[in-house]
């Protein structure tokens, strides 16, 4: 597409207009949140120190609005396009409803199950409106009952998301001028120029109000804004979809609101693990998946020692980096489709790696711990093969899609059930003689994960011959693709085996002394034993965002000699019991948690010495129990 003046003017005046707008409107909003009675008060989750404003929401809805209108009939009289004037009267009214629970909810409280309803009721009546819907997903054609479900779920999923990142100075509006221009550049990379300007309106309108929303906030969004944010982005995404290949219609608008959707999907898991954790343990009233927490991906951040703008900033580049990666999609050629995969990888490897700790032990603590009940460790021993066949099978269609067969979407499923179980049996074979299903591998060692590298790799060669001997015209093209199935393969297959020792490994390095201002830490606390029990306890001790005290992990000590003067989990093992006297005085420890088996004569001991030099002492069973 070549641009002229003419469509320079187009872009640049919709987006300055929503820019203006809300500049110009927020001032007005600040003096009149008060008088509303839209004041957020400090306290709770809130990390602001004095009363604000969050009718910002109404500014940034009315510039939008006056945007759009300004591309109708001003900038672009004959607008042609999805997004067009009958598309914007069905979008105003739906959007009015969910402003409308959005003001309520920022004046008067409400419960999220009501809050929900009202998202339920706006996204419905836009549907009923509108008539749009995704349509299909991945290329699979939805039923219309089914994908009306799927469409609402779709908007409520981004609308919530914006929604609950919206917890630090200038990060939602900083995050929907990126998803913003990402979904704008979209639109425009396939040919929709007029419909990227609705993009570009929500973009300005969102510059416009961080001028009084970055740190320190003079204003906030509320509920309204965030929401609506969240809902303009949804909603172009289900425009979007019925027009688009499999992998636009969901997978481009998913990366472009990549970071509030990650934050979202960490904190249903971290919820949901909790809630299990708490059933099992009798508490049916703790741990609601709607309810809030102080484990969003800014708190994280924060709680390393990052201010409030470094926070916003950091999250921006990883959106940025994420919009990069769809654009990249959208362009369809070959090598970026492949380089925008590989980068999308390294960036989950790193979010895996320094995020998602207390999911990580959330998930870790519902596992082991179910994994002691006899039905259930014959039950993983089923799941295991079944597992790896489902990687295998991601593993076949992605090496597909990504080697370059033009043809390959248009497989029926005949088809890819005889590539699956051509890929997936010699792979099968090497895996069981080098007795993958046999080993326990939560004790595994590296020879172990070699001999799964080989077994892998073996299977593939294997399947990759046969292949060529019955296809020896594709001989070329099934070099690439068995590197592709062999990445993708090994990256399901090992994660399922390697992820306990992942999380240990990564403690090693993420692990820091938490302290006072004083520079004392409150808490120095020595644990007894090794084994997975320790495990537990040490991530739980971690990764626990709602504990109230600073602490610090001096180490373990144990009275198995095999473990003396070695590391556990990233911390050292100090000594054993005799040694424990000497151990206090060094480290200063000011409580001892049990977290293994203990015969009475040694656990009396513990206690005397404990008792002498001040020390508490806890017992550990999936929860930390006082017992002196």
């Amino acid at each position: 597409m070549i641009l002229d003046w003419g469509s320079i003017s187009k872009y640049a005046g919709t987006f300055i207009t929503g820019l203006v707008v809300v500049w110009m409107l927020t001032p007005l909003f600040i003096r009149l949140g008060p008088i509303l009675g839209l004041m957020d008060v400090p306290g709770g989750r809130r990390i602001h120190k004095h009363p604000t404003p969050r009718s910002g929401g109404l500014a940034v809805v009315l510039g939008f609005h006056a945007a759009v209108l300004s591309i109708y009939f001003l900038f672009w009289p004959d607008f042609f396009g999805l997004l067009n004037k009958q598309w914007w009267g069905h979008f105003a009214i739906a959007s009015s409803v969910l402003v409308l629970v959005g003001l309520v909810d920022d004046r008067w409280g409400m419960r999220a199950w009501i809050k929900l309803s009202g998202q339920i009721v706006a996204v419905g009546l836009y549907v009923y409106l509108d008539g749009s819907t995704l349509g299909h997903v991945f290329g699979v054609n939805l039923p219309m009952s089914v994908d009306i479900i799927i469409t609402v779920l779709w908007c409520l999923l981004i609308i919530n998301a914006f929604n609950l990142i919206d917890g630090l100075d200038g990060l939602c509006a900083g995050l929907a001028f990126i998803a913003a221009l990402g979904m704008a550049g979209v639109y425009l990379l396939r040919g929709n120029a007029g419909d990227s300007l609705i993009g570009l309106a929500l973009a300005g309108a969102a510059l416009g109000f961080i001028r009084y929303n970055f740190h320190p906030a003079r204003i906030f969004l509320g509920d309204s804004g965030s929401m609506f944010f969240g809902f303009v982005i949804a909603v172009m995404a289900v425009e979007s979809a019925g027009k688009s290949t499999a992998l636009v219609s969901i997978g481009i608008p998913f990366l472009a609101a990549g970071v509030p959707v990650i934050d979202t999907v960490l904190a249903v898991w971290r919820r949901s693990m909790r809630k299990i954790s708490a059933r099992a343990e009798g508490d049916k009233h703790s741990h609601a998946i709607m309810g809030a927490d102080k484990a969003h991906l800014h708190h994280r951040l924060l709680s390393l020692g990052m201010n409030q703008r470094k926070v916003a900033f950091a999250l921006y580049g990883l959106n940025v980096t994420l919009v990069g990666i769809a654009l990249l999609i959208t362009l369809r050629d070959r090598l970026t489709v492949g380089l925008g995969f590989m980068i999308f990888i390294v960036v989950a490897v790193m979010l895996v790696r320094h995020l998602v700790a207390i999911e990580v032990w959330e998930t870790g603590k519902v596992v082991i711990t179910g994994l002691k009940r006899p039905g259930i460790r014959n039950l993983s021993r089923v799941l295991l093969p079944f597992t790896d066949l489902v990687s295998i099978a991601v593993a076949v269609l992605l090496s597909g899609l990504l080697s370059g067969r033009e043809d390959y979407w248009s497989y029926d499923k005949q088809q890819w059930l005889v590539e699956i179980v051509t890929w997936a049996g010699p792979v099968f074979l090497f895996l069981g003689l080098g007795r993958s299903y046999a080993r326990i591998w939560s004790q595994a060692v590296f020879k172990d994960f070699l001999m799964l590298f080989f077994s892998l790799t073996a299977g593939t060669l294997l399947s990759a011959v046969l292949i060529a001997f019955q296809f020896p015209e594709h001989t070329e093209y099934l070099l690439g693709r068995s590197c592709i199935f062999l990445l993708i393969a090994q990256l399901g297959i090992f994660s399922l085996r390697g992820v306990r020792l992942l999380a240990n490994e990564s403690m090693r390095f993420a692990e820091k002394s938490r302290t006072t201002d004083s520079g004392k830490a409150v808490r120095t606390i020595l644990i007894y034993g090794v084994d997975s029990e320790a495990d537990l306890l040490v991530r739980h001790l971690q990764s626990d965002s709602e504990h109230g005290d600073t602490l610090h992990i001096c180490g373990f000590f144990v009275d198995d000699i095999r473990f003396q003067h070695r590391y556990a989990f990233g911390f050292p093992v100090l000594g054993s019991t005799a040694d424990l006297p000497g151990i206090i005085s060094s480290h200063q420890v000011t409580e001892i948690i049990l977290a293994a088996p203990v015969d009475i004569a040694r656990q009396e001991t513990i206690r005397t010495i404990a008792a002498t030099t001040g020390v508490q002492v806890s017992r550990w069973v999936t929860k930390v129990e006082r017992i002196t």
